[in-house]
């Protein structure tokens, strides 16, 4: 009898120790601060290019053994703020924001100076904060360039409507790639005039850029050799879109900026005869190799430059087996 009150006497004391303990957090979750806690803040998981730049940032997080926090912005800027806020919560030791909404990455860096969490920005500029991605003016004339050099050598004229699907929201990365496509353009067609370009707002959505492109076409019922770009592969597969609907796209060409899946999927599938004949790529799934080897340098101690630029290059029925084996034909 004494041993069976004894042992309920241990029992008891043993729970109520570890209701203690629990009570008083020591068996708490903590963060394991020998592991780096890296927090992506996504343009849109949405969109072929942000998953893939996501994917890439993931797997090489992993690789290193680190922590990796992704959360949606889907394309709106104050999602975009909130989504920083969770990262400053969560105390990640590095933060990687991807942003289409120039108007609020100022409130985005104040937070997270405040915080004092370092950070870098893909392709839209945070203040204060290192810069990753493309080089927006020279991506842009290379669009340009190749549309003008198309027009020449396959149209032997200039083309008769240069469309740019633009982006406003995203400030200067988007005005630099729009200001670049027209200016490689005129590198070779000095005096093409203004007259002949549409730039409108596609809002980086690809069925707003159908619609916009549509608007334009309806505009221009005479114009037959029809050029379009745009500041990325969405809004530019819906202007293909709108093409092609008003059976348009024969003698059109569209030049588009990125090179995802979805422009080497069109490639492949038209065999390069389609409108869509080029990209530029970015090669988004090699972000996240490229951006955790200057992380490292951070963690090393080193500075980083204010801007790491992506090499570009054309893919096209002519390139695609280099760069993309698995796509060609």
């Amino acid at each position: 009898m004494k041993k069976k009150v004894l042992l309920g006497v241990v029992i008891l004391t043993v729970v109520l120790l570890a209701t203690t303990v629990f009570a008083t957090g020591v068996f708490s979750e903590k963060k394991d601060d020998s592991v780096p806690t890296i927090g992506f803040t996504n343009m849109a998981d949405s969109i072929d290019f942000c998953m893939l730049v996501k994917i890439g940032l993931q797997k090489e997080a992993e690789k290193r053994g680190w922590k990796f926090i992704s959360l949606d912005n889907a394309l709106d800027g104050q999602k975009a703020i909130q989504n920083t806020d969770s990262l400053i919560q969560r105390k990640v030791d590095y933060a990687i924001i991807f942003n289409i909404d120039a108007a609020t990455q100022p409130v985005i860096s104040s937070k997270l100076k405040e915080a004092n969490i370092p950070a870098m920005a893909i392709d839209i500029y945070l203040p204060g904060f290192p810069f990753f991605g493309v080089n927006n003016e020279i991506s842009g004339k290379m669009g340009g360039e190749y549309i003008a050099n198309y027009a020449k050598n396959e149209w032997g004229k200039e083309p008769d409507l240069y469309v740019i699907l633009d982006n406003p929201m995203g400030g200067k990365y988007a005005k630099d790639r729009s200001d670049g496509c027209e200016a490689g353009l005129r590198k070779i067609y000095p005096n093409f005039p203004k007259l002949k370009i549409a730039r409108v707002d596609a809002k980086a959505d690809v069925l707003e850029a159908k619609k916009v492109m549509a608007d334009v076409l309806t505009a221009n019922p005479k114009a037959k050799n029809i050029a379009v770009t745009g500041i990325n592969d969405q809004v530019c597969a819906g202007g293909l879109a709108a093409l092609e609907e008003a059976r348009r796209d024969r003698d059109s060409l569209v030049v588009s900026l990125g090179g995802d899946s979805s422009f080497l999927q069109q490639l492949q599938a038209t065999k390069g005869k389609g409108a869509w004949k080029a990209a530029v790529l970015f090669g988004p799934e090699k972000y996240g190799e490229q951006i955790m080897v200057l992380i490292e340098k951070v963690f090393a101690g080193q500075e980083l430059p204010e801007e790491s630029h992506v090499n570009n290059v054309y893919i096209d029925e002519s390139t695609i087996a280099k760069y993309y084996p698995s796509y060609a034909w």
